[in-house]
């Protein structure tokens, strides 16, 4: 399992296309969570673009794969910080923020 932070750097993207690039971009976030690769998205409330995944992967070179699909992979239109993580507890409540 793995946590990974996503930081868009909007300096790189035109305004323009900015709102075209977040559609894809959630696209694909939607897409691997009914994949069962990601088992939650969100993003961060004090940090404009950007956002994490808990994500189930076997290892980080097949995690790497599914973060080339999105849309800001490409030309390095984000950073991703990826670290490997092990759930210790899991609170029922946590269905509540959904």
């Amino acid at each position: 399992m793995f946590l990974v932070m996503i930081q868009i750097d909007k300096n790189k993207i035109e305004d323009s296309a900015l709102e075209a690039m977040l559609t894809k971009h959630r696209q694909w976030f939607k897409s691997h969570i009914d994949q069962g690769n990601f088992f939650l998205a969100g993003r961060l409330t004090e940090t404009p673009l950007a956002g994490f995944v808990l994500a189930d992967s076997d290892d980080e070179e097949s995690l790497k794969e599914i973060l080339q699909e999105d849309i800001f992979w490409k030309d390095e239109l984000a950073t991703y910080q990826v670290q490997p993580c092990v759930l210790g507890l899991v609170s029922h409540a946590l269905k509540s923020y959904l």
